[in-house]
């Protein structure tokens, strides 16, 4: 039996309806590329500590990105795609410090035994949006040739024409390859719905537009963001006004 484990790291904040489409379309290809295999996905939040959140991120509660995160897999859950399992997993918020990516993966291959079994097949893949994938590729990141040499990729591209069109994903994949510079397995994914992102979804929380956000979040996180009264209150407003008047002096 192969064995295919997905590192998925982010802020989450909020999880959106295109990360459940993003992890579907994700399953479907690996399992087109390892026939019959058993897929795995990690959902690995970022702690706070790591320190590119935006303002909007850091007045949100720890407690509160953990919850929706759980709203959304027990939805992934409930699609019952086959040979399909979800993790959440708190290797990066329950370390001392904030974590570099390859440190990440390696607290997570330890915790689970990934790669510890030798009568079965097993791969790790990096699930990384386009961007970011640029940006390993162009020597920004901490240890990014080993991160490049031991593991596999996913990418989802931030450009939906990209993703819709074969030739161009193939392109990309050139690209990706030339710039590397040495052997790396990346795998691109195909249509991944309307792209839209977690800051928009945040915006329009603040603004409480429910309408807008029903169209962009799974209807148990919506809730949850309504009766909780995420992104908005006296404290998340005070400071998103706080860094915005530091902004415009």
């Amino acid at each position: 039996m192969t064995l295919i484990h997905v590192w998925f790291g982010g802020r989450f904040s909020p999880p959106t309806a295109d990360h459940i489409r993003t992890v579907s379309v994700m399953i479907h290809e690996l399992q087109r590329r390892h026939e019959g295999a058993v897929v795995h996905v990690y959902f690995v939040p970022i702690s706070k500590r790591h320190g590119k959140a935006s303002v909007s991120e850091r007045c949100v509660s720890e407690y509160d990105r953990l919850e929706m995160l759980r709203l959304e897999i027990a939805a992934l859950e409930q699609l019952g795609l086959p040979r399909a399992h979800f993790h959440l997993s708190m290797t990066d918020m329950d370390a001392p410090v904030a974590l570099k990516t390859i440190d990440s993966v390696q607290r997570l291959v330890a915790k689970y035994g990934i790669f510890s079994s030798a009568r079965e097949r097993e791969h790790l893949y990096i699930a990384l949006e386009q961007c970011s994938m640029q940006e390993l590729l162009g020597g920004e990141w901490y240890m990014g040739k080993e991160l490049l040499h031991i593991y596999k990729f996913i990418v989802f591209p931030s450009d939906p024409n990209v993703a819709t069109d074969v030739g161009r994903r193939r392109s990309l994949l050139a690209e990706f390859e030339e710039s590397a510079k040495q052997p790396v397995d990346i795998l691109i994914l195909p249509a991944l719905g309307a792209g839209v992102d977690s800051k928009v979804a945040r915006r329009l929380a603040r603004t409480q537009d429910w309408r807008r956000l029903s169209r962009v979040l799974i209807p148990s996180v919506l809730e949850y963001i309504h009766a909780h009264k995420v992104y908005r209150g006296d404290f998340c407003e005070g400071r998103i006004k706080s860094a915005t008047r530091k902004r415009n002096r």
